[in-house]
């Protein structure tokens, strides 16, 4: 037999009599007696209760001193059937092994980690081994309706009918795994084989890998695949292979199905931001292993909202996730791609050069401030929109004009001025290929105004030289970096960073350290506005933009946060 390898230190030590908060909705769905062996491999025998919440192991004895253990279900991923050969002669042939494996956090040195543990359950009653299999396969078929289900008592049959239960009726899951071997390391490939893979087979999911060859590979792969055959998609990568995922989604005739289907986030790359600002969001450890707590919330299969940004050049559109970036720290993002080899560190090197002598960059930037007033027209306009109103009529009604021109408007310059928006390709896309299905999620859901019209009263506009604009919407870009720390996954917020350029060099190396920790927003050079909708134009065309840390060509750019929402998996 097998030692069991519970660690009591990781478990709860509430017992089912008393009775918490998180235990009020608390029910046992089945119980019985089990043996386990300790170091000694002396038999330790067991009640073991499976709740909706948790397996509680309560030890049969008269010592005041033992302790309950009790694994909670959010930590447990799997178990499985094993038949043990007898370690010795006493003991029963007919033992039948249930084994349980869970990732709880635990303290290492200085910080926190999700490490494997197994507790191996044994049923080595006098009967035969067909009996005591019946018994485990019962509680194993058990263990996993009860985790399919989340913890939620309502599924009253799982209770009343637990010797019926057919496994062939569980929710199977079939994932899409993306991986990029070129991102980050170039370990993205061998994180999936040694730290995805284990876990997956643990919790019974079947999958299928494709490997990314090249830039847009996955984006023009995704608009093909059969989704229906698969539950989720996940991403080995960066936040750049996610980035083609969901372009890759939108630009499908089904768009608004697929972009429905849940994504998973394992951290591959050397900007990680959505994979950590998700784990930051539920609390995960992040330090020394995010790759674990990521795989747990694709076995999980819990949905969490995020708010996605459309963005607008004159002859283009995508769908940006993480950030928008112009400036300094676009330099520094995009010059580092040479050192990608080297990860997060990068980052790093490339930021103390670019800081000894940042650049300043020359604009006019609009934004509509996220005001309760702002907020409640933009769920009227987006209600009208909602009422099958068809583009024309949404371009011509007064209710979003807000959005639009506004003839009333002074102060404001003509954009036709602008050599950069002299191009009639982004106005030829909206009239002839307002049904094809690369542009039909634009066109129907964008309620920004065109480039032939002004921003309307509403909107502040700011002119002049920047070191840094930076549009961000998740609360890290990366394990040492957050630019937004105040960002939530799926606030509808679009979190603007401003650093002007009439602030001292000095300060511009000042604001790239602070940015490290989030404290750059205590800063009083530093401007954070939280903002719905905003309009970059440039006045010359210098550098770059990072949008997710792709590059995107300098050119007049308009956002908007959008109606609809990526669905992530989640714990």
């Amino acid at each position: 037999m097998a030692t069991s390898s519970v660690n009591t230190r990781a478990c709860s030590r509430i017992s089912l009599k008393s009775v918490s908060k998180c235990q009020l909705n608390e029910e046992v769905v089945l119980e019985d007696y089990f043996c386990c062996y300790n170091r000694m491999d002396e038999r330790v025998y067991f009640v073991v209760k499976l709740t909706n919440l948790a397996l509680v192991c309560e030890p049969v004895t008269n010592d005041s001193n033992a302790k309950v253990k009790r694994i909670n279900l959010d930590d447990v991923i799997g178990c499985s059937i094993k038949k043990n050969a007898a370690k010795k002669k006493t003991e029963q042939m007919s033992e039948i092994c249930l084994e349980v494996y869970y990732y709880p956090i635990v303290r290492r040195f200085w910080t926190k980690q999700r490490t494997r543990h197994q507790i191996t359950l044994a049923l080595d009653r006098n009967i035969s081994r067909e009996e005591n299999e019946r018994n485990a396969r019962k509680w194993k078929h058990a263990i996993s309706w009860t985790l399919s289900r989340g913890g939620k008592v309502t599924d009253l049959q799982l209770k009343k009918h637990c010797d019926r239960l057919q496994y062939d009726l569980l929710p199977k899951r079939h994932l899409l795994v993306f991986v990029n071997p070129a991102s980050g390391k170039q370990r993205a490939h061998e994180i999936f084989q040694q730290q995805v893979v284990p876990l997956l087979e643990e919790s019974e999911i079947t999958w299928e890998v494709v490997l990314s060859k090249e830039k847009n590979f996955v984006f023009n792969y995704i608009q093909s695949v059969d989704l229906p055959v698969f539950k989720n998609i996940v991403s080995v990568s960066g936040d750049g292979l996610i980035y083609e995922i969901v372009n890759g989604l939108l630009a499908r005739s089904d768009w608004r199905e697929a972009i429905k289907m849940p994504i998973g986030v394992i951290p591959g790359g050397s900007g990680n931001g959505l994979a950590f600002s998700l784990n930051q969001a539920l609390g995960e450890p992040t330090v020394l292993d995010s790759v674990t707590s990521s795989v747990l919330h694709i076995i999980k299969g819990r949905i969490q909202k995020k708010h996605l940004i459309l963005l607008q050049t004159v002859d283009e559109s995508v769908c940006s996730l993480s950030s928008f970036l112009w400036g300094v720290i676009a330099d520094i993002v995009l010059d580092s791609e040479v050192l990608r080899f080297l990860g997060e560190v990068r980052y790093g090197l490339t930021g103390t050069l670019k800081s000894l002598s940042p650049r300043k960059y020359r604009g006019r930037l609009s934004f509509l401030r996220a005001t309760d007033e702002s907020r409640a027209k933009l769920a009227r306009a987006r209600k009208a929109a909602s009422d099958r109103l068809n583009v024309n009529q949404l371009r011509n009604s007064k209710l979003i004009r807000y959005l639009h021109e506004d003839q009333s408007f002074i102060g404001s310059t003509s954009n036709h001025s602008n050599p950069l928006l002299h191009s009639t390709t982004f106005n030829d896309l909206k009239e002839n290929n307002a049904s094809s299905s690369g542009f039909l999620w634009k066109t129907e859901t964008s309620l920004l105004p065109t480039w032939d019209q002004h921003v309307s009263e509403d909107w502040e506009t700011i002119e002049g030289e920047f070191y840094v604009i930076g549009c961000s919407y998740v609360s890290r870009l990366s394990t040492y970096l957050s630019l937004s720390p105040f960002a939530k996954l799926n606030d509808n917020t679009i979190w603007l960073i401003l650093v002007r350029g009439h602030v001292p060099q000095v300060l511009v190396m000042h604001f790239l350290i602070a940015m490290r920790s989030g404290k750059h927003v205590n800063c009083s050079f530093v401007d954070m506005i939280p903002i719905l909708a905003f309009r970059l134009i440039p006045f010359e065309k210098k550098g770059g933009f990072a949008v997710d840390g792709e590059y995107m060509e300098c050119r007049p750019v308009q956002g908007e946060v959008l109606p609809f929402s990526l669905e992530v998996l989640s714990r």
